[in-house]
């Protein structure tokens, strides 16, 4: 009997066991779904990064990213399982694919961790470098804004085939390229999954406001907050009512407003309309309290940081949003409540947050001359004109929007002290229109008074026939950034620079104008008599273009400053006497020791000498220790054997 009582106790600390290493779950740092069959996961763990794909199909799957809006030349993993047995390979699409289907590599970099199949999907977890220093048929992961590329089919390759033409439909099967952040994405899944009873919501949303194709592209709201808040806004993100209003939204803001309401102005600013636009500076609306861009999720902040909210103090929140020109056959309208959700808590957090928007300012003397594949534009908040606003301590940047719109290819965020170009707070070399996300800064940027900011822009016109004007409009172009840092101040809310008039006439070899509608020329000769709007449309900008450039970038210029106050200060473009050179990565560093044969990449030698390598590092990719759950459920085998032999011995 007592045996029988120690089998059955040893049998439920096996059965115990084995479901805890079954069920052991590595902790994610990000998921996303890129559509209603395809997750994502993913953890950083430098210089590693280990992803997991879930996919509702027993067939074939494929993860990867590209190097530009194509998928030609995309680095990928093909993966199945067939009769519980794991395939796996590090592949890529070739520069002339006829079908779209991966390739397999000749250096295998991805490392399968495991797979297995369930009732419904296919799961694959893996690891990677983030540089695998294969420049020729990988794509290292930065952080620039990622393109993925993605692919299933519910049917997988006959026998474990790898040869090229095995992948059934590959045309099918691949599905849109869409923009991710990485290595920079806010963890919008901690405050989703935190049932966190002190966290309280409050939406500031349009009213009913009808967007057709002959209404205004700007509409805003003025929203009196409910009483007796007080806390910090620990997060926001947007909402979509109608969701189909979601495709005509381009740019959110949202203010805080100096100006008290009584209760018995809530009638009047309650309504919404295009007049309402009017009110911002009446109802002195400066410090900005949130914004969003299409594409965007929202921002969660540091667990140390919040925004403050007191209803006793300010009780009026300005929303501006701007809309895509909305274009439809008939009369149809869509009537919207769209807006931003605030995510608050009682809880006092270390730090007050604040957000300042430097750059270029966003009107019509931002030029893009047509024609050409690399316009620089490049917008400044000089140290002379934010060390009043910074205390001696300095701020902390840790999270930036980075904004341009359709042309824009590049941007920057430069940071300059004392002449000397330190690391950028933040840039993006592969910008997506439809995808501006913040970018959190981990470990924070300091500023200091006196630094200087420089937003820099690249844009590619060459397929614009006419010039392209700056401002928030679909068919206009910016060059923003938008940061968030503590500790707070009140002096700065945005900073942001244009060209001084004269020197704008003077890129345009305007020698004087008319300072009355309509704007005619009357110096040189050559032009007088014409308008600005006429010259500018007419302007040999092939021919003008250095001359344009040269003055726009050498020029002095006005940073135009909003917080406390509206101020106009002249200055000069920033001299940068020693600019940021990056330090060579580790890849670049060890080139001249890499060597890797050019083979054919659809010759059957190579496909062997790929299937040898997938098939050594799947076999032993279970033994290696670069993460803590590898090690967590070896020593969990390694208890259920014990308990096993022990079991068997007794």
């Amino acid at each position: 009997m007592i045996m029988t009582k120690m089998y059955k106790t040893f049998l439920l600390l096996l059965m115990s066991f084995t479901t805890s290493c079954m069920t052991s779950e590595m902790q994610w740092d990000h998921r996303v779904d890129l559509d209603d069959n395809f997750q994502l996961l993913w953890r950083v763990k430098r210089p590693d990064i280990i992803f997991e794909v879930r996919v509702r199909t027993h067939g074939y799957v494929g993860f990867g990213f590209a190097r530009n809006e194509y998928i030609y030349g995309a680095d990928m993993i093909i993966g199945w399982i067939d009769n519980k047995h794991s395939f796996f390979q590090d592949r890529h699409i070739p520069l002339h694919s006829k079908n779209g289907e991966p390739v397999v590599d000749p250096s295998q970099d991805y490392v399968l961790m495991s797979g297995h199949e369930n009732a419904t999907h296919t799961i694959l977890r893996f690891r990677r470098k983030l540089d695998t220093c294969d420049e020729k048929f990988d794509v290292p992961i930065t952080n620039d804004t990622m393109k993925i590329v993605y692919m299933y089919h519910e049917n997988e390759p006959k026998r474990g085939s790898l040869q090229h033409g095995s992948l059934p439909e590959p045309e099918l099967a691949l599905k849109p390229i869409k923009s991710l952040l990485i290595l920079q994405r806010p963890k919008f899944e901690r405050l989703e999954m935190k049932n966190d009873e002190t966290i309280e919501t409050f939406d500031v949303s349009m009213k009913n406001v009808t967007i057709s194709p002959s209404n205004a592209t700007k509409m805003c709201r003025i929203v009196r907050l409910m009483a007796n808040k007080q806390g910090q806004i620990v997060a926001y993100k947007p909402i979509f009512e109608p969701y189909i209003a979601k495709n005509y939204i381009m740019h959110m803001n949202v203010y805080e407003c100096k100006h008290f309401a009584s209760q018995n102005q809530v009638n009047i600013i309650d309504d919404d309309d295009e007049t309402a636009c009017t009110l911002l500076s009446k109802f002195k609306c400066n410090n900005i309290v949130a914004t969003w861009s299409r594409g965007s999720q929202g921002f969660v902040y540091p667990n140390n940081v919040g925004y403050s909210l007191d209803t006793r103090n300010v009780n009026l929140y300005f929303l501006e949003t701007y809309y895509e020109p909305f274009k439809t056959i008939g009369n149809e309208k869509i009537v919207d409540n769209s807006g931003i959700r605030f995510s608050y808590t009682s809880l006092k957090r270390q730090n007050n947050a604040g957000i300042l928007s430097v750059g270029i300012q966003p009107i019509w003397t931002h030029i893009i001359p047509p024609g050409f594949r690399k316009v620089t534009s490049i917008g400044y908040c000089t140290g002379d004109s934010n060390k009043f606003a910074i205390p001696p301590e300095g701020i902390t940047v840790v999270g930036v929007q980075m904004l341009t719109h359709e042309m824009g290819k590049t941007i920057k965020v430069r940071l300059v002290r004392n002449g000397k170009e330190h690391y950028p707070i933040a840039q993006d070399h592969n910008l997506d229109s439809e995808y501006l996300e913040y970018r959190i800064i981990s470990k924070g940027v300091r500023i200091l008074p006196g630094d200087d900011l420089v937003v820099e822009c690249s844009y590619d016109s060459y397929d614009k026939s006419k010039l392209t004007l700056g401002g928030f409009e679909a068919q206009q172009e910016i060059c923003q950034a938008t940061l968030v840092y503590y500790p707070r101040q009140e002096l700065l809310s945005t900073c942001q620079s244009k060209p001084k008039t004269k020197n704008f006439l003077k890129s345009l070899n305007i020698e004087k104008l008319n300072n009355a509608p309509p704007f005619t020329i009357s110096l040189p000769e050559r032009y007088a008599g014409k308008t600005l709007e006429e010259h500018l449309k007419t302007y040999d900008w092939k021919t003008e273009f250095d001359h344009f450039e040269r003055i726009s970038k050498t020029s002095p210029f006005d940073i135009i400053i909003t917080g406390d106050q509206r101020r106009i200060l002249e200055d000069d473009p920033v001299n940068i006497v020693h600019p940021f050179v990056p330090i060579a990565s580790p890849c670049e560093l060890s080139k001249q020791d890499v060597f890797r044969p050019l083979v054919d990449e659809n010759s059957v030698m190579n496909v062997q000498q790929a299937k040898s390598k997938v098939s050594r590092s799947s076999e032993f990719s279970t033994l290696n220790f670069s993460n803590s759950s590898q090690m967590i459920r070896l020593s969990c085998w390694i208890a259920i054997l014990t308990l096993s032999i022990f079991y068997v011995v007794s």
